[in-house]
């Protein structure tokens, strides 16, 4: 069923208006804009390209399944959205110290100080990365590096029907200490690989790269070279 459906811009984001319904658009790809009312899926399909604040615009609307159609890349999927949560996992767990938790991250996988690494800087499986964090990364009273790590700029891509995946994405790590005024310490890119073991993803290897270095006194456990 197809109908012509109006509606305009706020803010910028355009919104279109279905029977009593007012529905933001939440993105385009190959002129179609996707959404969703009462979980059935709909496309929009522009007939003109919104301009300035309140222009309104039309659109056909096309209902579809009860789920996101398969030949239609929605940007966001449930494999990316448990891939980024193991991401930001990672930085959950490591500024509050638990290098139990951080290791069983990877389980089944590695992590390399840099892409062309020799095998024996590779830290692989969780008894040698637990090791690997209780051996390099100082604790304060409470338990914790006293630490925030900041993830952001995640770049996703999920293959299509396979069982792996990859991510971009930079960190910048804060820390405050009774001797260290609150500052960034180091700051850096994360280049990640993933893949699903019985049905769950892991991290199959995680490349560290530093960018930016500052002051890792009260942090490391040793200097970086």
């Amino acid at each position: 069923m197809q109908t012509t459906v109006r509606g305009a811009l706020v803010k910028g984001i355009p919104f279109f208006t279905i029977g009593c319904f007012q529905v933001p658009a939440l993105g385009k790809a190959r002129g179609e804009v996707p959404g969703a009312i009462g979980g059935a899926y709909f496309r929009m399909f522009p007939t003109s390209v919104p301009a300035p604040l309140g222009t309104t615009v039309e659109a056909s609307w096309a209902s579809v399944a009860s789920s996101p159609p398969a030949r239609y890349d929605w940007g966001v999927t449930d494999s990316t959205r448990v891939i980024e949560n193991l991401i930001y996992r990672y930085a959950e767990l490591i500024d509050a110290g638990d290098f139990a938790g951080v290791a069983r991250l990877f389980a089944h996988g590695c992590i390399k100080p840099g892409a062309d690494s020799k095998a024996e800087a590779e830290v692989r499986g969780e008894a040698a990365v637990f090791e690997m964090y209780r051996a390099s990364t100082r604790l304060y009273g409470d338990g914790t590096p006293r630490t925030r790590h900041l993830t952001t700029n995640a770049i996703i891509e999920v293959e299509s029907g396979a069982d792996r995946a990859s991510a971009r994405t930079s960190y910048t790590v804060l820390q405050q200490t009774d001797i260290l005024p609150l500052q960034p310490i180091i700051s850096g890119r994360y280049h990640d690989t993933f893949q699903i073991i019985e049905g769950d993803w892991w991290f199959k290897e995680r490349i560290m790269l530093i960018d930016l270095v500052g002051n890792l006194k009260e942090h490391l456990l040793y200097e970086l070279p």
